[in-house]
């Protein structure tokens, strides 16, 4: 059960980016707002949560190896059919970076601030929408994956503009994630006089004394009452990924996979194998003229050669090898291209940005040398029938 939320932001000198902590039952992680880089989206985050709008919430969509979906309004009474479906009241709130008034409109939503190319990874903050352009407002969610199907420059119909990292305590957002869940509402057990189940909640949210410092400008949003929250009308549901009971017809079209977290490493294995394995049946004449051209003293051109295997053993001679030829390029590919992933998750953190060069050479040398160790007993039984037929 979420406790309490305690929201801190320290601006500097040099306007460094807020910082908010997350302050649960369940431990305390922080996150950093992308003010410099997504001015309006942190700036409305920060106003709300300043306000109280997100007192009492509840975590209305928990996915392991997906994402934790937070901020609905009507997710204060956890059993609604209308959880995930509101957003803010409309009103006005002040963009932090540059002074200027920004707008909630259209049922509290704010415009899509699609500039800044930071993908989906892991711990990332992200707003949540309809699908439709500029249909953000209250919503965010917090990947545990790298989803970046969800990316709005990933050319999908997903679109989904990241604002924010977890700088601290992980594991805290790791361990939400996998909260028991029924249809994606998250439960943990509380005991009481008898065994029950409630959801996550957010209690409290409450700013320091540095988010004052930060907040210069005075803010006009209007704060609606809970009874008035409750009353909105209903809207589309906020959503994306697998669908759930609740979802509706209209949205479940709109929906995408969760490709970044359903993607195993052995359909990247696979993958990477096929194209080089069809390759080899083009490949594979050359190198049995490579095999022949080793093998003679005096050895002719690659065509002469190719010719001459042609003229004495036909089809059969040229593709000899080809189904030894066909398994080494696969295990090859195999092994070089799916170890790649694997091992450079290991080297480097995706949530710290890009790999640096030297961590993705290492990558490419580790997976590159685990191919050969396994490829090369093929190797010498592919030379061996083409040399027979050279």
């Amino acid at each position: 059960m979420l406790s309490a939320f305690l929201l801190a932001a320290a601006a500097s000198v040099a306007a460094a980016n807020p910082t908010v902590t997350f302050d649960t039952s369940m431990g305390s992680f922080s996150a950093e707002l992308y003010l410099d880089r997504v001015p309006r989206t942190a700036s409305n985050f920060v106003d709300l949560a300043k306000s109280g709008f997100y007192n009492g919430l509840h975590f209305h969509r928990v996915i392991d190896g997906f994402m934790n979906q937070f901020g609905c309004p009507h997710s204060k009474d956890p059993s609604s059919t209308r959880a995930g479906t509101g957003g803010p009241p409309d009103g006005t709130f002040v963009n932090l970076a540059t002074g200027a008034t920004e707008t909630r409109s259209n049922g509290g939503n704010i415009k899509d601030e699609n500039i800044s190319r930071d993908s989906n990874v892991p711990y990332s903050l992200s707003m949540a929408n309809t699908g439709a352009p500029d249909s953000g407002g209250s919503q965010f969610f917090i990947n545990v994956a790298h989803n970046s199907n969800l990316d709005w420059f990933s050319g999908g119909s997903s679109r989904h503009p990241v604002f924010g990292r977890v700088t601290a305590g992980r594991e805290v957002v790791l361990a939400i994630s996998r909260v028991r869940t029924s249809n994606d509402n998250p439960a943990a057990p509380l005991v009481k006089r008898e065994a029950a189940v409630v959801p996550i909640v957010m209690r409290k949210a409450r700013g320091g004394t540095a988010l004052h410092q930060l907040q210069e400008f005075p803010s006009s949003a209007s704060v609606c009452s809970d009874r008035q929250l409750m009353a909105m009308p209903p809207r589309r549901r906020v959503s994306f990924g697998p669908h759930d009971e609740h979802d509706t017809e209209e949205s479940k079209q709109e929906v995408l996979p969760r490709q970044g977290a359903q993607q195993s490493y052995a359909r990247g294995f696979m993958a990477s194998s096929l194209a080089p394995a069809l390759a080899a049946i083009f490949t594979n004449p050359v190198e049995v003229g490579k095999v022949r051209q080793q093998l003679d003293k005096q050895p002719a051109s690659l065509v002469a050669t190719l010719r001459h295997v042609w003229q004495s053993h036909g089809l059969a001679g040229l593709q000899a090898g080809l189904q030894i030829s066909v398994l080494r390029e696969a295990s090859k590919s195999f092994f070089r291209i799916g170890c790649f992933t694997p091992i450079l998750d290991q080297l480097h953190d995706a949530a710290q940005g890009p790999a640096p060069l030297y961590k993705r050479m290492a990558a490419g040398m580790s997976s590159g040398a685990i191919a050969a160790f396994v490829c090369n007993p093929i190797e010498l039984v592919k030379t061996r029938q083409q040399a027979e037929h050279a």
